[in-house]
């Protein structure tokens, strides 16, 4: 991120994704990355609208932009600029790697960008901007706001650069006793006008015991701050990997947990409010790259003092969908959190029979969380 400045916040709703992985039969058989769609797929891939990332530029690039490369295609792109990994995202945007590994695997550099669809010199082409042209730019500028939230050219050390919230980073998980290993990458956008608003895509990649590359992920999700006033958000990625190495290559399976804490900020009047941590889990699996499926079920895990009226109310506060909102903000808006609260405690008795509602639920217990809090 080059925003100019680093953003603090304090309150944030930490979302931990616990993964552990275990042996299990299946080999990684796949190529070591997959194929761009350099034909037959979508006319646009980036954002060229950044709430619609399919969308074709509409018009050229604002003075003072450019290029680290320009091509009339993608192939044509990927020819001149030769990465060692390139693969397309869930939502269409194209990502190149370029990987520098020491033979002792102490270190690593991995320099990520996105390939920018852009209208210039009368026609669509493809391209990599140069970051640079950012430097001392007033937030401001029609130069710097062409830029928000937009993927840029990142070179990531490994183990140098480690994330804040704000900054790239690449994180080795583990190492097999052959050599293989396994890197988290985590890839931040450019900067917003607020604290924290960039974007951020998370991967896994893989390298065999003699270098050889190959995407384990692609886009795992947000890694690290999100946009907030009272109330924000934290993402971080934990990995606990188990080996099963094999003659070509390492097989595994990704069990993961999500573990999410609702905070608020210091500065809120409701500062002693207590925060909420929910959990959701789910599974990584198959030939690379291998895919997230998450259980829809969502728990917390009770820590012997917790009762499930008061947990409802917990819901209410950080949770509450529309009807609770257009509830809360009424005139009797006392009467409106205690009603609110009961349908939420009604649902959650519904889910958890066996627990008493007024009674603190012993420690380590598994409370099923409603799937809405309406």
């Amino acid at each position: 991120m080059r925003t100019g400045a680093k953003h603090s916040f304090a309150a944030m709703v930490w979302t931990v994704i616990l993964l552990t992985y275990c042996g299990c039969a299946q080999q990684n058989s796949a190529p070591p990355h997959p194929s761009l769609p350099l034909s037959g797929g979508p006319s646009a891939l980036p954002y060229a609208d950044i709430n619609n990332p399919g969308a074709a530029p509409r018009e050229p690039p604002p003075a003072g932009v450019r290029y680290l490369a320009l091509a009339d295609s993608l192939e044509k792109l990927r020819e001149q600029t030769q990465p060692d990994l390139a693969w397309v995202d869930d939502d269409g945007v194209a990502i190149f790697c370029w990987v520098k590994l020491t033979p002792d695997g102490k270190s690593a550099v991995f320099t990520l960008d996105q390939a920018h669809q852009v209208l210039q010199d009368g026609r669509l082409q493809w391209g990599f901007f140069d970051p640079t042209v950012l430097d001392k730019v007033a937030f401001n500028t029609p130069l710097r706001q062409y830029f928000v939230l937009k993927f840029v050219r990142a070179e990531i050390k490994y183990p140098d650069d480690h994330y804040d919230g704000n900054n790239s980073s690449a994180d080795l998980l583990s190492t097999d006793a052959n050599g293989a290993a396994v890197y988290k990458i985590t890839y931040c956008s450019e900067g917003g006008a607020g604290s924290s608003q960039e974007r951020v895509r998370t991967y896994l990649i893989y390298s065999s015991p003699s270098g050889k590359l190959a995407l384990a992920t692609t886009d795992l999700g947000h890694t690290g701050n999100y946009p907030h006033t009272w109330q924000g958000s934290f993402d971080q990625f934990e990995f606990d990997l188990h080996w099963q190495p094999t003659a070509s290559s390492a097989s595994f399976e990704a069990k993961v947990r999500t573990i999410t804490v609702d905070a608020v900020a210091a500065q809120d009047p409701r500062l002693n409010w207590p925060d909420l941590v929910r959990y959701q889990n789910g599974i990584l699996s198959g030939p690379f790259p291998m895919k997230l499926k998450m259980d829809p079920v969502e728990y917390v895990d009770a820590d012997g003092n917790v009762t499930l009226a008061a947990l409802a109310n917990s819901l209410v506060f950080y949770k509450g969908g529309p009807e609770v909102d257009d509830l809360l903000n009424s005139a009797d808006r006392g009467t409106a959190k205690i009603r609110a609260a009961q349908v939420v405690l009604a649902k959650l008795q519904r889910l958890n029979p066996a627990l008493n509602p007024l009674s603190a639920v012993p420690a380590g217990t598994h409370i099923v969380l409603p799937s809405n809090v309406d």
